[in-house]
């Protein structure tokens, strides 16, 4: 069921769901980078790992609050790698109180949709350079209930709602992640999964969240780790872009999310705060 041969990056590999999903790609993949802003932790991650993986596994410096680190990443793929064929976009934080990123930018949004719209850029030459090169990236159902609020992206005005903040990055992932199989050319899909709710540190500010919730909504990060893997290696996906995915069913993200206008403007924006940033 899975794709041989891959070379992988993943960020927030050294995370819950993001640990399961380097335990996937690594009994298929080739080669594995992680990007980690804590190398110890990088290492500590491949140290876990059963025995036997056929995958090297290589930690790179990633900081995604430093679009600089960002930068310095692709350039390492795209003059290290011979090609890149995965790129999981895991990477995520949910603040409850405003902090903003070494560039100035809120946090959530700053890291959870601007890094990694830098990132998928940065390393589409070496995805270009694959046949069938798969960009995944993490959401959330949660991006149904987020607004762009286009006066206001980096939450200054008022006060701070860290939710609203999330909310409003998982949407732009979403609509990022469309805006982007539109751009990338046909060797590239690019497709956005909500994997389900799981318990982990992305929601350790929020654990008033998790326990309103029904215990049997909450999925194990190994199933999680699943639906992201499924976009990225499952053969009978390969060609797929341009979707939505609610863990294993594709199916119409909100209709902000599909609004191709606000897609392009929020693509131009990205571009223009990742540019102000030398």
């Amino acid at each position: 069921m899975v794709v041989v041969l891959v070379i992988a990056l993943v960020t927030g590999a050294t995370g819950s769901i993001g640990g399961a999903i380097l335990r996937g790609l690594v009994g298929s993949a080739t080669r594995v980078v992680i990007g980690c802003r804590d190398i110890a932790r990088g290492a500590a991650a491949i140290a876990a790992l059963p025995a036997g993986g056929a995958a090297k596994v290589i930690v790179r410096p990633l900081d995604l609050a430093s679009l600089a680190s960002v930068r310095e990443l692709a350039r390492w793929v795209d003059g290290e790698l011979p090609r890149l064929d995965v790129l999981i976009n895991n990477a995520g934080v949910w603040p409850r109180q405003r902090r903003i990123t070494r560039d100035g930018f809120e946090l959530a949004f700053g890291v959870n949709h601007l890094a990694h719209h830098a990132l998928a850029v940065g390393v589409l030459p070496a995805l270009e350079r694959s046949v069938g090169a798969r960009v995944v990236t993490v959401a959330s159902g949660l991006h149904a209930r987020g607004k762009l609020a286009w006066d206001d992206v980096m939450q200054t005005a008022g006060g701070f709602n860290g939710t609203r903040a999330y909310e409003q990055s998982k949407l732009a992932n979403v609509m990022f992640a469309l805006a982007f199989a539109r751009r990338a050319g046909p060797r590239v899909s690019s497709n956005a999964v909500h994997p389900g709710i799981v318990r982990s540190a992305l929601t350790r500010e929020y654990p008033e969240l998790l326990r309103e919730l029904p215990p049997r909504s909450i999925v194990a990060p190994a199933v999680a780790a699943r639906a992201v893997l499924r976009l990225a290696t499952d053969p009978a996906l390969a060609g797929v872009t341009g979707q939505y995915f609610d863990r294993d069913r594709a199916q119409p993200p909100s209709r902000a999310a599909q609004d191709r206008a606000a897609q392009d403007r929020l693509w131009q924006l990205g571009e223009e705060l990742i540019a102000s940033v030398r």
